[in-house]
């Protein structure tokens, strides 16, 4: 199967966030599943304690939202460098695994009442949303 691997890299990285994205349309094409995400991080860690955000740049936004809603996922970390997104994404504690079919489905049914989906999708669409 395919790997399902998270990506995180610094804003200034075009190289990665592109070679993420024409990975996404090389599998999207040849219709093999794509399940990796990316996580780019925009806040800078120079040492000095300088924690300033790092815009996307206009064209590399583009490039995300040309990939539409059915793209990867693409997360933005305002405020966190690479190092700090990787140790908080590390220390996270899964409540459960998405192979639990029986918990899932108690979740689901648990939460769904509790959901706007409309509105869930329609934030959660948009590269706009991300990158404001």
């Amino acid at each position: 199967g395919d790997a399902r691997t998270m990506f995180i890299c610094h804003v200034t990285r075009d190289d990665v966030i592109l070679g993420f994205l024409a990975e996404y349309r090389r599998k999207t094409r040849r219709g093999i599943p794509f399940q990796s995400a990316l996580v780019i991080c925009t806040g800078c860690d120079d040492g000095m304690g300088d924690v300033n955000d790092i815009e996307l740049s206009p064209e590399v936004c583009d490039m995300i939202r040309d990939a539409g809603p059915d793209g990867p996922p693409v997360l933005r970390a305002p405020g966190y460098s690479p190092a700090d997104a990787a140790k908080h994404i590390r220390t996270m504690t899964p409540k459960f695994n998405a192979n639990d079919e029986r918990r899932v489905t108690r979740a689901t049914e648990h939460y769904e009442p509790y959901i706007d989906f409309d509105l869930l999708i329609d934030r959660t669409s948009s590269i706009a949303d991300v990158a404001a």
